[in-house]
C-alpha cells in the first residue's frame, strides 16, 4: 500500500502561511523561516514581511518598505522591553546655525531662571527606502526660533562620502552620517522674558502651500503668527504670513489639528482657549470662538493645549483635582463642557471622587493598537511639575520639570523632551544592538567601513546623559542607573546593557 508523503510547509496555502507568520516573534524568525527554501522565501519577500508587520504592530502606520520596517519595529520593541535609550542635551553649534551678526541662545539673558522651551517635529520620507528622511525639529530658546533640519539615509549618507574630512563637522554631520541644518530666527527688538516664545507648531506637509517650512509662533507678549521659513545652503529666509487677533493677551499654549484644512486652539492669559482657522486669506485673523476655563475649574489656570484627534482637544491645568480635561471641537461649534475628565496618576474617572490638587503640563496622544484596545485620541501621555510622564503605570523621573514632549513620527525611534534651559533627545535603541533600526546604520553602497566605535557613533560631539529611573516592584521601589556608553556590559537580565542596580 502506498503512502502519500505528509505535506510540508512550504506546500501550504498563502493563506495558512500568513496565519504561521502572525505568530512570530521577530523579524530574525522570519529570516530564518526564508531560509528553508525557496518558496518560502519568495513568500516572505512578497507577503510576509508586511503581514508580520501588519500583525505585530498595528497601530504604526508606516510606509511599504516591510523588510526594514520589520526590522526597525523589532529593534525598536525589543528597546523598549529592555527600557534601552540614550539621551543627550541638543546644542546647536555648526556655522549654518548662527545667523549673520547674532550667536546661539544658550539661555534667556537677565534671566535667573532658564528659558522653559516649547517644542514640535516630525519627518517624512524622501527616499525610496526605510532610512531615507527628512526630520524637522523646532523649539523656543527665550525669544528665539530654533530650528534643526536632519536628513537621513542615501542622500545624507552620499553627501559624507563626498566631503572631505575637514569639511565634514562644518557642515554638520552627526556619527550616525545624518545632515544638519539650523535655522534660527532672531527677530529685533524682542526682549528674553516678555517677549519669550511660549506656544509652537509646525505645519505638515498636507497643511503647507509651499515647500518652505511653516511655524505657528506665539510670544508671552501676546502676538501669535504663522512664520515661513526657507533654508539653502546661502542662509535662512523668513516672513510674516498670519496674525492672529489674540486683543494681546499673552499667549500661554497652543495646538493645531490634523486637518488639511487646521484648526488652531490657543490658550490666552491661563484662563481661556481661542479657536482660529489657520488658512487665511487675511492678514489678521479673528478668533471663531472662545471657551472659559475658570467658569468650569475655579482656581485653576491652563498650561497646555492638546488636540488627541481633529475633533477633540485635551487641556492640561493645574492646580485642580481633575487636571487633564477633554473638550469636542467642531469647525462650526465648541462645546462649553469637557466631555471628560481625568485624575493624574490613577485609571479611576470622575465618578470616584477628587484627589488632591496636581498640575499637568504637557499632554501627547498615543496611537491605539490591538493590544491596548480604544480608539484614537483615548491614550495620551502627561508630564506634571512633579517630573513625572505617565501613561498608564509607565512612569520616567528627570532631573527638571518636563515642560514639553514631542516625537517624529509615530513609527519613529527618537523623542524630545523640553527641559529647563535645554531640548533633550532619546534615542529608543541599544548601543550594543547588532541589528539598529537601519536609521542608525550608514552601511550603503557609498560606505566603505562600518562604524564600530559606540561612543563615536552615538553622539561624537555630545555627551550621552546617565539618567536614573525606579523599577515598580512589590515594596521598596528599587533605583536603577545607566552608566556611560563605554562601561555598557549586561548587569541584569531582562535590561539593556547600560542599566546597574544602586
Amino acid at each position: 500500500m502506498s503512502h502519500s508523503a505528509s505535506p510540508t510547509l512550504q506546500d501550504l496555502p498563502s493563506e495558512l502561511l500568513a496565519e504561521v507568520v502572525s505568530h512570530l516573534n521577530t523579524a530574525q524568525s522570519l529570516r530564518h523561516l526564508s531560509l528553508s527554501s525557496k518558496r518560502l522565501d519568495n513568500y516572505i519577500r512578497n507577503d510576509g514581511y508586511r503581514v508580520f508587520v501588519q500583525h505585530r504592530f498595528p497601530s504604526i502606520p508606516t510606509p511599504p518598505y516591510w523588510k526594514d520596517a520589520a526590522h526597525a519595529l523589532t529593534s525598536l520593541s525589543r528597546a523598549w522591553d529592555r527600557k534601552a535609550f540614550v539621551a543627550q542635551y541638543i546644542k546647536p553649534g555648526t556655522p549654518q546655525a548662527r545667523n549673520p551678526g547674532h550667536g546661539l541662545p544658550t539661555a534667556p539673558r537677565r534671566q535667573t531662571m532658564g528659558y522653559q522651551p516649547v517644542i514640535d517635529s516630525f519627518e517624512d520620507w524622501i527616499g525610496n527606502d526605510w532610512a531615507s528622511r527628512k526630520e524637522v525639529l523646532a523649539w523656543g530658546a527665550g525669544s528665539d526660533l530654533i530650528m534643526r533640519l536632519k536628513w537621513k539615509g542615501e542622500s545624507s549618507e552620499k553627501r559624507w562620502q563626498e566631503a572631505s574630512r575637514h569639511q565634514r563637522h562644518p557642515l554638520g554631520f552627526d556619527g550616525h552620517h545624518h545632515y544638519f541644518r539650523w535655522p534660527v530666527i532672531k527677530e529685533s527688538g524682542l526682549v528674553d522674558g516678555k517677549d519669550d516664545i511660549t506656544s509652537l507648531n509646525l505645519l505638515r506637509d498636507q497643511q503647507k502651500v509651499s515647500q518652505s517650512e511653516y511655524a505657528i509662533v506665539g510670544r508671552a507678549n501676546g502676538s501669535l503668527d504663522t512664520l515661513s521659513i526657507s533654508n539653502s545652503e546661502v542662509g535662512v529666509a523668513w516672513r510674516r504670513e498670519t496674525r492672529f487677533n489674540t486683543d494681546k493677551r499673552p499667549i500661554k499654549s497652543a495646538s493645531v489639528n490634523s486637518s488639511p484644512s487646521p484648526l488652531l486652539a490657543a490658550c490666552l492669559a491661563d484662563e481661556k482657549v481661542a479657536f482660529f482657522p489657520v488658512i487665511s486669506k487675511s492678514g489678521v485673523t479673528e478668533p471663531l470662538g472662545e471657551i472659559s476655563i475658570t467658569r468650569l475649574t475655579p482656581g485653576a489656570r491652563i498650561w497646555s493645549t492638546k488636540f488627541l484627534k481633529h475633533d477633540l482637544l485635551a487641556l492640561g491645568l493645574g492646580p485642580c483635582a481633575y487636571p487633564v480635561q477633554i473638550f469636542s471641537v467642531r469647525p462650526d461649534s465648541v462645546s462649553e463642557t469637557p466631555l471628560r475628565k481625568f485624575l493624574v496618576g490613577s485609571d479611576f474617572s470622575e465618578t470616584i471622587g477628587p484627589s488632591h490638587p496636581r498640575t499637568v503640563y504637557p499632554i501627547a496622544p498615543l496611537a491605539p493598537s490591538l493590544v491596548t484596545g480604544g480608539c484614537e485620541g483615548d491614550m495620551f501621555l502627561s508630564g506634571g511639575y512633579d517630573g513625572m510622564v505617565r501613561v498608564s503605570s509607565a512612569r520616567r523621573k528627570p532631573n527638571s520639570p518636563v515642560y514639553s514632549l514631542s516625537s517624529p513620527s509615530s513609527c519613529s525611534p527618537t523623542l524630545f523632551a523640553g527641559v529647563e534651559n535645554n531640548v533633550i533627545q532619546i534615542d529608543i535603541a541599544s548601543v550594543h544592538d547588532p541589528f539598529p533600526d537601519p536609521v542608525f546604520e550608514h552601511k550603503s553602497k557609498y560606505s566603505r567601513h562600518p562604524a564600530t566605535d559606540t561612543k563615536h557613533k552615538w553622539y561624537s560631539t555630545n555627551e550621552a546623559l546617565s539618567l536614573a529611573m525606579y523599577e515598580q516592584v512589590s515594596g521598596s521601589p528599587k533605583l536603577k542607573c545607566q552608566v556611560p556608553l563605554g562601561a555598557a556590559r549586561r548587569m541584569m537580565k531582562g535590561w539593556d546593557d547600560r542599566w546597574i542596580d544602586v
